[in-house]
């Protein structure tokens, strides 16, 4: 996601590699960070969890959105798909639910959020 953002502000070509129907469970860091001290302070709370929204959005979807939210002109280019790499990965995150985290922002949010602070920093150079 980041430089998906940072080609996107700088109006770079984006690449994408296979056809970007790749899918992932991405998740604001903030969430991440609101997960963990959930946990940190719920000390009957004990295993492991897997934080995350439970719900998959397309490498090709991120890109667009990046795109559309920023008001960048930037290509959108496809490269060779990557060895080795996973075509679906979806968090799980029932059981952290279950015991009582919910997250505060969702994956729009973050990504505004997100996109907002790369171009203050961008701007402020």
């Amino acid at each position: 996601m980041p430089i998906f953002i940072q080609k996107a502000l700088a109006g770079q070509p984006i690449t994408i590699f296979g056809d970007g129907g790749q899918t992932r469970d991405f998740i604001y860091v903030k969430d991440i960070v609101g997960a963990l001290a959930f946990l940190a302070q719920s000390p009957g709370v004990t295993g492991v969890y897997n934080a995350g929204y439970g719900q998959c959005m397309s490498i090709a979807e991120l890109a667009r959105i990046i795109l559309a939210e920023s008001g960048s002109v930037s290509e959108i280019k496809n490269a060779p798909e990557r060895t080795g790499d996973i075509r679906h990965s979806q968090a799980s995150p029932d059981k952290l639910m279950a015991a009582g985290w919910q997250p505060a922002h969702g994956v729009m949010k973050g990504l505004k959020a997100t996109l907002a602070a790369y171009a203050a920093a961008r701007a402020a150079v």
